[in-house]
């Protein structure tokens, strides 16, 4: 038997005090007046029993007592006391579900959405008020749909689910199959030849190609089966009450009348903000390689006007980013090391050429600068002048 104590009884008190609280915000009918006497009667004596020193069965024996005076109170209840009380369930009701909304993916996505975007929104400090009109013009809607598809990619990345494999039914040759997230649960049957059946079982596995709603929160709408590390089948989801993930901006509460009715839509609108991304992308490949290009220009016209690059040496082209390249710009940072490596290693070849080229030629001049004055102008240059040298001799 459950022991009562001192806490449980204020608890249930307390529960009391809740379940009348919304007589304080109108005049108390007499069922209410009633429950509050008992309730501060029996907070007296709970504190007197608690000092006291009081056992368990003394709490106990208090408990029961309070629960047949609350009890026989119910005899007071009018009309009015019934429809307070279902307003008070459906206050609590609307509560809870509000919560549990927040707290779910579709919650948390429209909360870091609005955040975002209405950050956004904000008017610079040094911005004119055309040029804000302008922006919200023409960007509210990529905006929107950006940070919309961000959101859900920051969700999809964390989502964690399972599938299972059943026993195979030889005589219809199929798998029985489920996808489990949450408390939704999918179940389906995947057909497979019996030939394979032993082999896909032990090797089976799967990703997901998109994300739909169900119940405010992400599942499946489309599951990739792979073996062999092959994709082998597609699954379509379905799943009772299983959506595309739809964001009204409406529902966002924020004033931007270029997006007032506007609805996004992920499995539609994430491939046109995909295209923007790949689009930028290649934007920004492109002027990351010219400024490759720059750079390694810049760098060989360093070494050739250096006086002791006597034999025209230069840094060998560098190969551009590929357009597959994922992280554009640490590529660049990349190959921007190399070629300060690689003009680090030209500097050390240069000097290495000239204090070779200088103790093979530097004696057949008449002075140290009269060499550097032939070198600086490059090897074929400089035996030129020495052949002139010998004839003129």
């Amino acid at each position: 038997m459950k022991k009562i104590t001192f806490i449980n009884l204020l608890v249930l008190l307390f529960s009391f005090s809740i379940n009348s609280s919304f007589a304080q915000k109108h005049t108390e009918t007499a069922y209410e007046k009633k429950v509050n006497e008992i309730k501060s009667r029996y907070v007296k004596e709970i504190i007197q029993i608690k000092l006291a020193g009081g056992r368990p069965s003394d709490f106990k024996f208090l408990e029961n007592r309070m629960k047949k005076e609350l009890k026989s109170a119910e005899r007071l209840k009018t009309t009015v006391d019934f429809q307070r009380e279902r307003q008070k369930k459906l206050e609590e009701e609307q509560k809870q579900a509000k919560e549990k909304y927040e707290q779910s993916d579709l919650g948390i996505i429209i909360k870091e959405v609005k955040y975002s975007f209405e950050k956004w929104a904000q008017k610079g400090e040094f911005e004119k008020q055309e040029d804000f009109y302008n922006r919200l013009k023409n960007q509210s809607k990529e905006k929107f749909q950006f940070f919309c598809v961000s959101e859900i990619e920051k969700k999809v990345e964390y989502w964690s689910g399972s599938g299972d494999i059943f026993s195979y039914n030889s005589e219809k040759e199929f798998f029985p199959m489920s996808f489990e997230a949450g408390n939704q649960k999918w179940e389906t049957n995947v057909n497979v030849p019996i030939d394979e059946a032993k082999n896909f079982k032990n090797n089976w596995g799967w990703d997901i190609d998109n994300f739909g709603i169900v119940n405010n929160n992400l599942f499946p709408t489309i599951i990739l089966l792979e073996y062999r590390g092959k994709v082998y089948k597609k699954l379509t989801v379905t799943l009772k009450g299983l959506t595309d993930i739809r964001i009204p901006f409406d529902k966002l509460g924020i004033n931007n009348e270029f997006l007032n009715g506007y609805i996004f839509n992920y499995a539609i609108d994430k491939k046109e903000v995909e295209k923007r991304k790949e689009q930028k992308k290649e934007e920004q490949r492109i002027v990351y390689n010219k400024k490759l290009v720059s750079t390694l220009n810049a760098y060989n016209e360093e070494l050739l006007k250096n006086p002791r690059n006597g034999r025209k040496h230069q840094i060998a082209k560098i190969q551009e980013i590929p357009k597959e390249e994922k992280y554009i710009e640490e590529a660049f940072r990349k190959k921007l090391r190399e070629l300060n490596s690689k003009k680090g290693d030209a500097l050390r070849t240069i000097e290495n050429a000239f204090i070779d080229d200088q103790l093979n030629y530097e004696w057949r001049f008449n002075s140290p600068k009269e060499f550097m004055e032939a070198y600086k102008k490059g090897i074929p240059a400089l035996k030129d002048i020495l052949k002139k040298k010998k004839r003129n001799k």
